[in-house]
């Protein structure tokens, strides 16, 4: 006697009805164009609020070149008619944006005029950090912090070295110990864009920050799915039986 599991696996699994979808971070459109420099040490800080193209409504802009300023300044340029953000200096230094509740908080210092808010994303572990590189000198590089509980809890993402133009992603799998439950409650983002290079000309240049959501199955397919699978549990039910009585009719 053949057994249900046979039928249940040949019941097709739910197709994927929810397309890929995103959410923007920073497209770098939203109020003037600016230029932060730094060649002292002292981090410098640039709160742009009230932005709706921003993610919470506020980014913070922090650069600070090495405690002597010896090996030159470290920049960030916002360009909102380009959509973009340019890292440069001869400096890689500390060049960071932070988003939600990593505002003014750890792991940097200094006052601010704009209050942290939780971003209080829903996301998961197959959804994805991306954003887009139009310029890419040789020594740039990436890195992401997600923070979670305000800011009490913190996972650092890998390195990412720019080789090319084009997408960047990456999963939120690729942070060490963050757990589906963490991603489920995301409060702040933080981004790192090191680059040692001359001048803007030579910079990396970065266009929009967002968030990919992955695809998943609509909750009505997945009961039609179960529902499916119990009509062919059902009627294996009723085919065995019928089989019984024909075998215990012939006997």
């Amino acid at each position: 006697m053949k057994l249900p599991i046979i039928l249940l696996a040949a019941v097709a699994a739910p197709t994927l009805t929810r397309a890929q979808s995103f959410i923007a971070i920073d497209s770098f459109t939203g109020g003037s164009s600016f230029l932060l420099s730094n060649a002292n040490g002292t981090a410098n800080h640039n709160y742009i609020t009230g932005e709706s193209s921003i993610l919470g409504g506020a980014r913070q802009v922090r650069v600070r070149a090495s405690s002597s300023g010896f090996f030159g300044s470290s920049n960030i340029k916002i360009d909102t008619t380009a959509g973009t953000m340019t890292s440069f200096g001869g400096d890689s230094g500390d060049r960071t944006l932070q988003y939600g509740s990593t505002i003014g908080s750890d792991p940097f210092t200094g006052a601010g005029t704009v209050a942290p808010v939780n971003l209080n994303l829903d996301l998961n572990l197959a959804d994805a950090i991306q954003f887009d590189v139009a310029a890419n000198p040789a020594s740039a590089s990436a890195q992401m912090t997600l923070f979670v509980n305000g800011s009490s809890l913190r996972f650092d993402g890998p390195t990412v070295n720019l080789v090319g133009l084009g997408t960047y992603s990456v999963s939120l799998s690729q942070f060490p110990g963050l757990t589906e439950s963490n991603a489920n409650d995301i409060d702040g983002i933080l981004f790192r864009f090191p680059s040692v290079t001359a001048n803007v000309a030579s910079g990396l240049v970065v266009g929009e920050l967002r968030l990919a959501i992955s695809a998943v199955p609509e909750p009505g397919e997945y009961a039609a799915a179960f529902g499916l699978g119990l009509a062919g549990f059902a009627a294996w039910r009723r085919r065995s039986h019928k089989v019984a009585i024909v075998t215990k009719q012939a006997v």
